[in-house]
């Protein structure tokens, strides 16, 4: 195993049966609000990663964030209805009946990927003794309910959570020497750590945000290259420690 780990949770675009009885909008509807909020194709440019170094999920977004806080007493984006159990859309319009059955199961689900990817950094940690912690998405210029105006949206966010350390001054250094423009915690802030090693130094996690339109069409090879270079290198920086 690797000493980088990837978080790619919301790259799926499933919705189970168990969920659709809870949805409330046209199924055409529903399916453009899941390719709104897809981090779309970010799987496929972290393709190279080994399986064991991952924890990829199939399903939407929109049936269950796995980037979430758990409570929505947590969550701010609860507020909008977009917490770990969604039930309005980005525009504020209500989508979605709760049902406390299909809730309980998307919890289910929730633990089960947080479970498995603390596994892999546990995994990591007794192999290596550090972990790197890659959180990876993606976003677009028609996400205005972030708050911040999408005329000023870069080509790539780079979310940290206690300033920025080695890890992710690297990863703004590659994409600034390729011509991106790059913010640190905006229009996203943050990166996810399992709450086990919330504090532990030995986990150091930098999120990862890349526009859309940065890899779109013929520019999606040169960004994965991008991507698999970031790796490789980080690779050997936790090595070096």
């Amino acid at each position: 195993m690797d000493n980088v780990v990837l978080n790619l949770p919301h790259s799926g675009t499933v919705v189970p049966q168990w969920a659709l009885g809870d949805m409330a909008i046209p199924g055409r509807e529903l399916a453009a609000w899941i390719g709104f909020m897809v981090d779309k194709d970010v799987d496929r440019l972290w393709g190279f990663v080994p399986e064991e170094n991952k924890q990829v999920t199939a399903v939407s977004r929109l049936v269950v964030d796995m980037e979430r806080y758990r409570s929505d007493e947590d969550e701010p984006m609860a507020r909008k209805g977009m917490g770990l159990y969604y039930t309005h859309t980005p525009d504020g319009r209500p989508f979605r009946v709760r049902s406390e059955e299909t809730y309980a199961r998307c919890i289910a689900l929730y633990d089960e990927y947080h479970r498995a990817l603390e596994a892999k950094v546990t995994r990591c940690l007794a192999e290596h003794g550090g972990c790197i912690l890659l959180d990876c998405h993606s976003f677009h210029d028609g996400m205005e309910y972030t708050g911040h105006p999408t005329s000023s949206f870069p080509d790539v966010c780079i979310g940290v959570n206690d300033g920025i350390g080695a890890e992710a001054q690297f990863v703004i250094d590659v994409f600034r020497a390729e011509g991106y423009t790059v913010k640190v915690n905006e229009p996203f802030a943050g990166s996810l750590v399992p709450l086990r090693y919330w504090n532990d130094p030995r986990v150091r996690s930098v999120m990862i945000e890349l526009n859309r339109r940065v890899y779109d069409n013929d520019a999606f090879g040169r960004v994965s290259g991008l991507c698999r270079g970031i790796y490789e290198a980080l690779r050997s920086l936790g090595k070096e420690d």
